[in-house]
This record gives structure tokens, C-alpha cells and sequence, in this order.
């Protein structure tokens, strides 16, 4: 950052060599002191405007001085003069600076630096995600410009970042953390959060594109849909994971519907490919200390020695206790059932969600369909004593600025994060469909569509990243009261700060097209 001193701070693994620590300073002499800089980010050269030349980047944490400083985003306060200028103007003044670029992303206004400084020290910054060319000199004008009207407006402290990145909707590439033990994976009630994924129509189309059934995502819970005094139980997560993204809303009187599996397909192979690897691996060790061993039998037949291996005997049976769980596990599930239901309704990629109704011959609903997992109070379980008063989520959240929340998802699990109080702008692959454009929407084309949403950053001393790719559609709740926030739509590459749509907008835009009321399953009817 443009005022960093040279310090030790905190961050990733030395195999993070994408840090520099030198920056091609390109500084500015025209008013306002705006100085520009070519930095090196986890993505690549980016693009800095601030009041001075960028100092060099520091090296190592002074926590764990094995690791590499990695820049961190954190939440700004509510109190910051930003936040009063960017809904006076400044977000406009932005929009319009980068009206005719085409490679943005995303804007997010976060403080930028380093974990174990104090957090004052880590300027905010306005950053934008472009998905090339970052230092180029378009972005060195545009950055330029931002930074003085910043100026102009008293905003003396902000950063201008432009870096290149992308924005993550749906684990289209499989890169997911995957953390399910197979038989965990496979089990018959779904819990929130379990993997889920859509059915390819057709063979070969799983293989042909990732799109069409290589995506998986997170069952975000269950809602109570009452359409013409009749109740239905439905789970809901992304359209994009449901659907797909090439594909057009459900709506609930479409002859031919998507079906969802829960696990995803591609989970399930991949999981019993592990368990394979695994078995292997575990047999390959044992085959390799009974050659050790016999080995040693002739040496010491030669000598006349005489040992006893006791503790490679053990692990040789330890081994293969191993690989015969693994095979054993691999032949009770390799027959499961994955398929779940099939899509009722769904969003078509406006506010982007899909309602999935369980076939009625499997009951795979549980019995408190939105309890929380028991996992969630074996990671937090400092939490579990106060943080719920009640064992399922229940009631919507408002949004608070600065609220620490809670998600569970398909790829980490249990993680906390901080709701800033700026909602970032970002813009989406695909045109909202006009009958289903909700209030977030700020502008459409045939190709991009640019909408704001919640902006959430990972909670914690170790912060670690509130959601990674396979986590869409997961729920986000509050730590007190356990109520629904927002539901998770996409991850921005560069800093993973994640992008949610509050639960509010979520259920008006499924009652407005659907002509239906929305509750959770434990709230009580109106």
C-alpha cells in the first residue's frame, strides 16, 4: 500500500512467490498529488493511486515468520466518511469512469493491508477487479481520476486499486475444497449445506461442458412456499448450480424440469476416486515396510542377529485395516442414490436462486429440515452455549453493518464473516431476465449485467476465507439468533471476499414471479 512502512506482517505460504518486493513506481505531478504505482498482488502487476509512491510490499509475518504477507481486505466502519460520500455521489462518479471499460468485474471499497498492523494503517481503498491488463495505462488514467475526485470530496486517506482478478458464481472447474468423508457425503437426510448439483440431460453432456453438470454448489436450507393455500417443503440454493447458467427460469408449470442430485454427481465420483487413491496408497505403504522387513530377516540371518519389528508389524496392520475401510466404504455407497428432486422454480440469474422439490418416493428432507449440523458446534463450539437459542435457523435477519455471521457450505464448512457496510458492485455473465430484475440491478446488456450486493470478509485471527468455490447458494446466518441473513451468490479471486443477496430481496423476488408466500419451516404463518 501506497503509506506502509516495511513491516513484518501476517499472510500465506512461501509457495505464494506472486509477491514482490519492489514496485515500479510511476508517480504523478499534477495536482492534487496523486501519485500511481505499479504493484505486485497474488493476481499480478496491479494498478495503485494514492497520495505517494507505493513502499516495498513486507516480506514476512512477524506471527509466523515461515510465511510469506499476503494483502488482506478487511471491513470498513460505518462511521467512515466514505460511506456517507459514496451514496452522495462518489459510486456514480466511479460507474461512469469505467462506463466504457469491458473488463471489470467488480468494486469493492474495503481497507487494504496487512493482518497484524493496527487497522487504521491499512488505508481504505476503492478496488476494482478487471479481468486483464490491470497496470495498463487506461487504468493508470481512470485510477488517476478516482483518486483526486476522492480528494475533491475530503477523502484524503484512500486508495485507488486496480487488479486483475474475476468473480467465481458457481464451482464450475471442480476447485472446491471438498472436505466430506464418503460416507458422510452419502447420506439420506440432507442437511444444510450439502453438495448439490444438477443432472445432465443428456450423456455426454456432463463431459462436454462444466456448465452442464461438472458444477457444484451448497443446499442453502428449506423454505415453506404456500401457493393457492397449499404448502410445499422446498430446498433451495443457486440456479446457477441447479439450472445452469445458460438456462432460463423454471417456472412451476414447465413440462420439462431440471432434476438435482445431493451429492453432486461429480462429488460423489470424485470422493470414491479418493477412497480408491487411498486404499492404494495405504496398500503401497504396507507392500513397502514387508520389503523393508525382508530385508532385514536376511541381514540378520547373516549375522545372527535377532529383532523383533513390533512397531512395523503394527503399522503394516494398521495400513491394511485402512485400505480395507476404504474399499468397504466405496462398496456401500458406490450404488447410492444420488438424485434428490427436480427443480420447481428458479430465478433465470436475477437474484440467483432455485427452488428444488424432493421426489415424494424418497424422503430425504430431514426432520427439522434448517437444524443446524452438529458439525457447525464441533468447529465453534465456544459458540454453542449462547450464540443459538434454538437448534434451526429461524426468523430474517436485517442487515447490520459490522455484524459477525456464520455460513455453512459444501467446500469449508463452517466459517464467520463481516458484512461491510458498502454493498459491492459487480457485474454478471449473463442479462437479468426484465420480468425478474430486482431493485439491485443497476444496468443490463446482451452480455454483462451489474448489480450490488452484500460484501462479507472472513472473520477471525487466522482469517480464514468466509467461502470458497462450491459454497454458493449457501445460507448466511447471524451468530446471535441464528437468523437468515443473506444466501451466498459469488467470490471475487483476488482477496476472496464474497458476494451475498440479503434474504429479504431473495424471498420477494421468489413471491413476486411465483405469486406465493415464502417462510422458513419453524416460523409461524402469518
Amino acid at each position: 500500500m501506497s503509506d506502509q512502512e516495511h513491516l513484518p506482517v501476517d499472510g500465506g505460504t512461501k509457495e505464494n512467490t506472486a509477491h514482490s518486493n519492489s514496485n515500479d513506481i510511476v508517480c504523478s505531478t499534477e495536482t492534487f498529488d496523486t501519485c500511481v504505482s505499479h504493484i505486485t498482488t497474488m493476481t499480478g502487476l496491479s494498478t495503485l493511486a494514492s497520495n505517494k509512491p507505493a513502499s516495498p510490499d513486507p516480506r514476512y509475518s512477524q506471527i509466523d515468520p515461515i510465511n510469506i504477507a499476503l494483502r488482506r481486505v478487511f471491513t470498513i466502519s460505518e462511521a467512515h466518511p466514505i460511506v456517507e460520500a459514496w451514496h452522495a455521489g462518489l459510486k456514480e462518479y466511479v460507474l461512469d469512469s469505467i462506463r466504457d471499460q469491458t473488463t471489470w468485474v467488480a468494486i469493492d471499497v474495503l481497507r487494504c493491508g496487512y493482518f497484524d498492523r493496527e487497522l487504521s494503517r491499512n488505508l481504505v481503498t476503492i478496488i476494482i477487479t478487471v479481468e486483464s491488463e490491470a497496470d495498463s495505462p487506461v487504468w493508470e488514467t481512470i485510477s488517476r481520476s478516482i483518486r483526486e475526485e476522492c480528494l475533491a470530496r475530503d477523502l484524503k486517506d484512500i486508495d485507488v486499486l486496480v487488479v486483475n482478478g474475476t468473480v467465481v458464481v458457481a464451482n464450475e472447474k471442480e476447485e472446491g475444497s471438498f472436505w466430506d468423508s464418503l460416507m458422510d457425503l452419502c447420506q439420506t437426510s440432507c442437511e444444510i449445506g450439502s453438495s448439490i448439483g444438477r443432472v445432465p440431460r443428456a450423456t455426454g453432456e456432463e463431459a462436454s461442458s462444466s456448465s452442464q453438470g461438472a458444477v457444484a454448489g451448497s443446499l442453502g436450507g428449506y423454505v415453506v412456499v404456500t401457493i393457492n393455500g397449499k404448502e410445499k417443503v422446498l430446498a433451495m440454493t443457486s440456479h446457477h448450480v441447479a439450472v445452469g447458467p445458460d438456462n432460463p427460469a423454471v417456472k412451476p408449470n414447465d413440462p420439462d424440469k431440471p432434476l438435482a442430485n445431493i451429492p453432486s454427481l461429480s462429488d460423489h465420483r470424485d470422493a470414491m476416486q479418493q477412497q480408491r487413491d487411498d486404499s492404494k496408497r495405504y496398500l503401497e505403504q504396507a507392500r513397502k515396510i514387508k520389503n523393508t522387513l525382508k530385508e532385514t530377516e536376511v541381514t540378520e540371518h547373516e549375522t545372527g542377529a535377532t529383532t523383533t519389528p513390533h512397531s512395523q508389524l503394527r503399522r503394516i496392520r494398521l495400513l491394511e485395516k485402512f485400505a480395507a475401510e476404504a474399499t468397504d466404504s466405496i462398496e456401500q455407497v458406490q450404488d447410492f442414490d444420488c438424485s434428490f428432486g427436480q427443480v420447481y422454480a428458479s430465478s433465470g440469474f436475477s437474484i440467483d436462486w432455485a427452488l428444488v422439490e424432493c421426489d415424494p418416493n424418497r424422503n430425504r428432507i430431514p426432520t427439522i429440515p434448517n437444524k443446524f449440523p452438529s458439525r457447525l458446534f464441533q468447529e465453534y463450539p465456544r459458540h454453542s452455549s449462547y450464540v443459538f437459542d434454538r437448534e434451526d435457523i429461524s426468523g430474517i435477519a436485517k442487515f447490520k453493518p459490522g455484524e459477525v455471521v456464520m455460513k455453512y457450505g459444501r467446500s469449508t464448512r463452517t466459517t464467520r464473516g463481516t458484512v461491510n457496510p458498502i454493498s459491492s458492485v459487480i457485474r454478471l455473465p449473463l442479462p437479468l431476465p426484465l420480468p425478474l430484475q430486482s431493485q439491485s440491478l443497476i444496468s443490463s446488456s446482451m452480455t454483462k449485467s451489474v448489480v450490488e450486493q452484500r460484501c462479507y470478509v472472513g472473520h477471525g485471527k487466522h482469517f480464514q476465507n468466509f467461502s470458497e468455490p462450491g459454497d454458493v447458494g449457501s445460507w448466511i446466518f447471524t451468530t446471535l439468533g441464528g437468523s437468515l441473513a443473506a444466501m451466498l451468490l459469488a467470490q471475487n479471486t483476488v482477496f476472496e471476499q464474497t458476494y451475498a443477496t440479503d434474504a429479504t430481496a431473495v424471498f420477494a423476488d421468489i413471491e413476486g414471479p411465483l405469486g406465493c408466500k415464502v417462510r422458513l419451516p419453524s416460523d409461524e404463518t402469518d
